[in-house]
């Protein structure tokens, strides 16, 4: 059995004609939101085996706050083809993870991460919010498997919740 985290990222600075999407940040809320959710992550004891993150600011601005709070020792892999992508590529990115890993965090963005969800589990959630994460069950036993259906949502969370 795989787990995977899905991690959306926080609240960022909006885009101007001088900040482009790419390079934007998060705001006081976006940082804060992150440590809130960090800190939530830790006191559910999840320790991913590995955290792969969009190369945006904003996302690895969450990744590094949440890695922080999980204690998490290892390096965040950045992968260039989890910004701007449908949900069935990043599938395929999973799909190609080392199977030495057992949990698998991957911050990142909508609407992919919905596409995600809704391709691997049975839900009526139908947006993650900024700074929401998805505990996922996978019914397999290599990340190679994953298919539709395979999946059972461990939880649901986000900053705005109590």
């Amino acid at each position: 059995m795989k787990t995977i985290y899905l991690v959306r990222h926080t609240k960022a600075e909006e885009k101007t004609s001088v900040i482009k999407d790419f390079g934007r940040q998060l705001t006081t809320r976006g940082i804060r939101d992150a440590e809130k959710i960090g800190k939530r992550l830790a006191s559910m004891r999840i320790l991913p085996d590995g955290i792969i993150s969009s190369p945006a600011r904003r996302t690895m601005q969450t990744a590094k706050i949440i890695s922080k709070n999980l204690k998490y020792a290892g390096e965040i892999t950045v992968n260039e083809n989890i910004y701007h992508t449908s949900g069935a590529k990043i599938i395929t990115i999973i799909q190609k993870t080392e199977e030495k890993i057992q949990s698998l965090m991957i911050v990142g963005h909508n609407p992919s991460f919905n596409g995600i969800l809704h391709h691997l589990c049975e839900t009526n959630i139908d947006n993650i919010p900024k700074g929401g994460v998805i505990g996922i069950k996978l019914n397999v036993e290599q990340w190679g498997e994953i298919s539709n259906g395979c999946g059972v949502l461990l939880f649901f969370d986000s900053p705005k919740n109590k």
